[in-house]
């Protein structure tokens, strides 16, 4: 649960019913990320800015303290930052169009 369920919760939890919706995919790739994490010294999330599904991840690299690029494509990632900070892994969220994500592959791959 989230704090602000938490918080709703403890005042009325006899008139309220929480349905956690995230689906098995998501929850694979929230998994992963955290996963990767913790070999990874930078995290490029690939997805749209939007995107509750991304940002999430993003948000978890974050919170692990590994430096992360969330972008929507190839554009804008800083490949000088990310030179100092390897290894370097990628992820994208569920909706994140193959093109996107590939393009992304390839850069850093060049890069690297």
């Amino acid at each position: 649960f989230t704090d602000a369920v938490k918080y709703v919760m403890s005042f009325i939890s006899d008139a309220v019913k929480v349905l956690q919706t995230i689906c098995d995919a998501t929850k694979e790739r929230q998994e992963e990320v955290l996963r990767m994490a913790s070999q990874v010294q930078s995290m490029v999330i690939v997805g749209g800015f939007n995107s509750g599904n991304t940002t999430r991840l993003a948000e978890l690299c974050r919170s692990r303290g590994i430096f992360t690029v969330h972008c929507e494509d190839a554009g804008g990632i800083p490949i000088d930052k990310l030179k100092d900070l390897q290894p370097v892994g990628l992820s994208a969220g569920a909706s994140t169009p193959e093109k996107h994500v590939r393009q992304v592959e390839e850069l850093l791959l060049e890069a690297f």
